[in-house]
Parts: C-alpha cells; structure tokens; sequence
C-alpha cells in the first residue's frame, strides 16, 4: 500500500489525518517489522531464493530514508526476527492498483519516481469517512512531476477540535461534489461508498466510484467516472441524479490561486514544478466562486489552501458533467481544447492537442448492448479512442 500511495519523494499523498506529512516519516520501525517478517515467509515459500514484497517495502523505506528501529525494541527485532530481505525496486508491479477492501484507487504513470509521475489517488469507501480516514467518497487528489496540484486537505491540530470535524471532515474541504452547496454525511462507519468498477492497461487505467447514498437521501444516483490516458491526460465523469431538481457544485483545492476563465468554463494553476489546466463540459451554465483559507481557522498554522467551487447555475434531476485535468511540467503548458460529445447511449469529449484527437466516451446508466459515440462502437462502460 505505502509503494502505490507515496512513492519516493511523493507530496502530500493520502487520504484522512496527517496526510500532509512526508510518507516516511514514523513509519521505520513498522515497515522494518513486516519487511523481515514478510521476507522470511516469502524466502520459505520461494525455497530459499529471496521475497518480492518484503524487497519491495525496504527499497520502499530506504528511497525515504526510513529510520530503523532502536532502543529496546530494535534489539528484540535484531534478536527475535529474520534479516531484512534484500532491497528491490518495483519494476515489476503495474503502476496502478485498486484496494477494493477499503475503497482506494491509486493510478501512476511511473511507480518508480515521483519527479517522473502523474499520480492520481482516489476514495470511495465501505469503511464510511470517520476517524482518521475522514475524506469524502468519490473525493481525489492529483500530483505531478513531485508537484501536489489537486489537494487533499490532510491536515490536524486536535482530533475533534472545530476545525478537524467541521471543516477538515466536511465535503467542501476536499475535491469532492455538493448538492444544493450540502456535503455527505460526517463521522458516520456506513459503507456508503465503494469501488464498483475499474479496468486497467499499458495505455490506460479506468475506475468507477459509487456514493449514491452517502447524501442522506438527497440523491438517487452518483457515479464519478475516471479515465486516465497515460502519461498525462485525466477525465472525471461525474453522472449525478437527484430525488429533487438540484444544484451541484464540482470542489477542488490547491496551494495557489486558480487561474479562472468562467467564459470558457475553465481554470488552471501552476506551482514550481508543474501545473494542471482544468475544463468542466457541462449541458448547463457553470458559475465560479473562489476563496482561500479555512473555516472554523486551526489552533496552529498550517499552509494557506484555496478553494475553487464549479457550480451549475440551474436546477437539474440528473446531470453529466466532464471534467478535463491535463498535468504537466511547469513551463511545458501545451495548448489543447476539449468538445463535449452525446447522444442518447453514451457521453464524452473530443480532446484535441499536439495534432492528435482523443475521443473518451461513459456508457449512460441503464444503457445495455452496444453504445456509440461520434461514430464508435462500444460495449463495455468506456470508450477510448486516439
């Protein structure tokens, strides 16, 4: 898990509590316990000819500079259990998975090296948003090239102080979706999200989260689909149905100030070693509001974050909104334009840019057989074509 959430020089990575810190940080110790621990199961397994996931977790350690553990319990570690495995560098492990168990997505381009990646990290999960793991469902973060662009907000001073359960916790704090400006239900065990779908390639990763009840009834449906074209080119497809005519608000977070182009519907920002340009295609006006800081403020400081609300100017029962992310290295934008495509089957978007087309198509809900758009043909829930 640690290897797909925060690979080496990973910023701001993870969902809930204290997920602004560096990944390594206080996490020697545990990982040096399972590493020796996995690596002598796996020696055993492999009759005598070494692990994979125990080298793993220590290239994995020793790329954050990990300490060991020491004092009386590094003793009984040296005393009681096997060497640490050999380390080794994930080569072999795709660059994305899915934890289905506690509704975690993580997609890479590159697995080895966070100065050469686009990570996106996605939630939508059974174990509900209390505790420490407190984001919303369907909720996500986006890094680049060493870069935290999309934000999540993992910050804490005091577990249940006013600023970590009702600004930390709450839907409008993370890059998430409002109804009506209301979040998802707070502090709650219910499994009210989950991952329902994904498909993985060499070219491409797909995953589908499901929150339909996770706003107290207020809606019937809510799918957010995702679409990563490798390296650098991401599509959120939000399908929202409510149980009455309603507004909605698309949420995202950064460390800077957006850039907003409400004419355009779009926005982008850039930090040291990267960027994102952002285009929302949406069937209906989308009106932009953006503010900085938090609300109720911590009792210790922490990085300023500023709050960017997409939100449709009129009512709707049901609802498709695209949401184009194109990451890139800072000083590299690239000039590119999206057309929204659809019909009655299928909803998607023209991207085009360096002289290529992108066609990315979602099936519609209670579509069955074949759906098409712009001239394709496709059966399964999405439709890449370049």
């Amino acid at each position: 898990y640690p290897l797909y959430i925060a690979p080496p020089g990973s910023p701001n990575c993870g969902f809930g509590d204290l997920s602004s810190r560096p990944a390594g940080g206080g996490m020697g110790g545990f990982m040096e316990y399972f590493a020796r621990v996995k690596g002598a199961q796996e020696a055993l397994a492999a009759n005598g000819t070494g692990g994979t996931s125990a080298g793993n977790w220590r290239w994995w350690s020793e790329s954050w500079n990990t300490k060991a553990e020491g004092g009386v319990l590094g003793f009984i570690y040296s005393a009681n259990l096997p060497e640490l495995p050999p380390a080794k560098a994930p080569t072999d492990l795709p660059p994305s998975k899915v934890f289905r168990g506690i509704g975690v997505a993580s997609l890479h381009s590159n697995l080895l090296d966070s100065r050469d990646d686009v990570h996106f990290l996605f939630k939508s999960s059974p174990f509900g948003t209390q505790s420490h793991g407190h984001n919303p469902h369907n909720s996500f973060q986006l890094n680049a090239y060493g870069e935290t662009l999309l934000a999540c907000n993992g910050f804490r001073d005091l577990h249940g102080s006013k600023f970590h359960y009702n600004w930390v916790h709450s839907t409008v704090a993370q890059n998430a979706v409002l109804v009506n400006g209301e979040g998802q239900i707070k502090h709650t065990a219910a499994p009210h999200g989950k991952i329902s779908d994904f498909k993985f390639t060499k070219d491409w990763d797909y995953v589908v989260g499901d929150a339909d009840d996770a706003y107290g009834g207020r809606l019937k449906r809510y799918r957010r689909h995702v679409i990563f074209v490798k390296p650098d080119l991401i599509v959120l497809c939000d399908d929202l149905a409510a149980a009455q005519p309603s507004t909605f608000q698309f949420m995202l977070h950064a460390f800077k100030s957006f850039e907003v182009d409400e004419k355009n519907a779009a926005a982008s920002l850039e930090q040291p070693k990267a960027g994102v340009g952002i285009k929302y295609l949406s069937p209906t006006p989308i009106a932009f509001r953006q503010w900085d800081g938090y609300d109720p403020k911590p009792s210790k400081e922490f990085p300023n974050q500023w709050h960017l609300e997409a939100g449709t100017k009129e009512k709707s029962a049901e609802l498709s909104v695209l949401t184009v992310l194109v990451p890139y290295r800072a000083g590299q934008r690239a000039e590119w334009s999206a057309e929204r495509v659809e019909n009655e089957t299928a909803v998607g978007v023209r991207i085009s840019r360096a002289g290529k087309t992108h066609l990315i198509g979602f099936r519609k809900a209670g579509v069955t057989g074949a759906a098409t758009l712009d001239g394709k043909t496709f059966e399964g829930a999405v439709l890449l074509s370049q």
